[in-house]
């Protein structure tokens, strides 16, 4: 069976992704965000709508795999994704720490870090 493409979806993705890149661009060593104009903030600062629109369009293709599979089973569905995600965000931690040199602030921030409860506090 030929799943259903949604060719919106990878354009909301690049969207998402062009977004998020605007608002990091007054952020560059040469550029700094104090130095523009109101305008120009505003026009940056509209990148926030990016990892916003971000989730709503992981949101929106969780719930077709959800739907595709049909599962009656949440925990094997959340299963998956965990075994999905979780290994390359620690990865993702390690490499971070050794290219910029950081040292492990304390204990409870890296507890945070490894349960996904670091933006909650």
């Amino acid at each position: 069976m030929q799943l259903k493409k949604y060719e919106f979806v990878d354009f909301l993705r690049g969207i998402a992704i062009f977004l998020v890149f605007l608002n990091h661009i007054p952020r560059f060593d040469h550029t700094l965000f104090d130095d523009l104009s109101y305008l120009q903030k505003k026009f940056f600062l509209a990148g926030t709508y990016g990892v916003q629109l971000f989730y709503i369009v992981s949101a929106f293709t969780l719930l077709i795999s959800l739907y595709r599979r049909s599962e009656k089973n949440y925990f094997n569905f959340y299963l998956r994704r965990i075994f999905r995600i979780v290994p390359i965000f620690y990865l993702g931690i390690i490499v971070h720490t050794h290219i910029f040199n950081l040292e492990p602030t304390n204990l409870k921030n890296i507890l945070l870090n490894l349960l996904f409860l670091n933006n909650l506090i």
